[in-house]
C-alpha cells in the first residue's frame, strides 16, 4: 500500500480541495489489515488481475512471490488458498 497517496487525499481534504476515493470500503480493508492480497504466478504482472480471483473477496491489490527462498515459506503457510480445479485429459 502507498501511504503516501492516502497522505495526499488528507492534505487535499485539510485545503478543502474536492477529490473522489474510489473502493473506499476496499482501502478501509486495507487500513483494518481484513483484506487479501492476491498471489500470482510470477509470469503475471501482478496489476489488473482482479478477473483472476472471485469478485466476492474484493481483492484490489495483487503480488508475486518473488524469489527471496527465505520469506517464501513463511508466506505460502499464512495465505488462504482457493481450491485446485480438477483437470482431465482425455474422457
Amino acid at each position: 500500500m502507498n501511504i503516501g497517496k492516502y497522505l495526499c487525499c488528507f492534505q487535499l481534504r485539510k485545503n478543502n480541495i474536492p477529490f473522489e476515493l474510489r473502493d473506499v470500503d476496499e482501502i478501509v480493508r486495507m487500513v483494518t489489515g481484513e483484506d487479501f492480497i492476491g498471489i500470482v504466478p510470477n509470469t503475471v504482472f501482478p496489476r489488473y488481475c482482479h478477473s483472476l480471483f472471485p469478485e466476492k473477496d474484493q481483492i484490489i491489490d495483487f503480488m508475486n512471490l518473488g524469489s527471496d527462498k527465505k520469506i517464501i515459506p513463511a508466506i505460502v503457510e499464512k495465505a488462504h488458498w482457493y481450491p485446485l480445479e480438477r483437470i482431465e485429459i482425455g474422457s
